[in-house]
């Protein structure tokens, strides 16, 4: 899925960002500006988001789905609704992925779900045979 934002952001000139709870931000491609890279929690990581996300930037937030569960899912799903119509105006995205589909119902209308096949025999094959610098993950 990294792969296909990638070419995404590339052909409309979109900065493209991950964040994970282990591992913080990982700027994929930068944008048209900048984007402030900070360590985060999860509790910090949405105010950030709709204070200082540059326009025009993808942010790929991995395994989102599980601040959710438990006591965070309120907070995290009312911090979603409110920024949706900001994102929307500046062309800014979010993208969540999750093993998955699990949306909270507050989120319906706010949320476009798509589901992503595994990679066939012949995309596993060509992942192989491309060349990767030493330590490059996908």
């Amino acid at each position: 899925m990294i792969r296909a934002l990638d070419e995404i952001a590339t052909v409309n000139r979109l900065g493209l960002v991950a964040w994970d709870v282990a591992d913080g931000f990982s700027v994929l491609r930068q944008g048209q500006k900048n984007f402030p890279v900070k360590d985060l929690t999860s509790d910090t990581l949405l105010p950030h988001l709709a204070k200082g996300m540059p326009e025009s930037c993808v942010v790929v937030l991995k395994d989102f789905h599980l601040l959710w569960g438990g006591g965070k899912q309120a907070l995290a799903t009312r911090r979603l609704r409110n920024m949706a119509p900001v994102l929307r105006k500046k062309a800014q995205y979010l993208v969540i992925t999750a093993p998955e589909r699990s949306i909270p119902l507050e989120l319906k209308d706010a949320i476009v779900a798509l589901d992503v096949p595994l990679p066939d025999a012949e995309e596993m094959a060509a992942l192989f045979e491309e060349p990767h610098p030493p330590g490059a993950g996908r």
